[in-house]
């Protein structure tokens, strides 16, 4: 059986050039039994494809959801 694939969004580029989530999400997909897959804030022209593909969709929480 294939584990469903859960979207994480992330919060912007940090110091050190990656996109950034706290652990503490991808974890607890893990622990449910699903595939976590980060999904970068690159730009509403991905969005489609990216949710295509997707079981389920956590959007990580910030200072502004725009």
């Amino acid at each position: 059986m294939q584990r469903p694939r859960i979207g994480l969004t992330t919060y912007g580029v940090g110091e050190t050039g990656n996109y950034r989530i706290p652990q503490e999400y991808v974890r607890a997909v893990v622990r449910a039994g699903g595939l976590p897959t980060l999904l970068p804030p690159a730009g509403a022209e991905f969005a489609e494809q990216w949710l295509a593909g997707l079981d389920a969709l956590v959007l990580i929480g910030g200072g502004d959801i725009d």
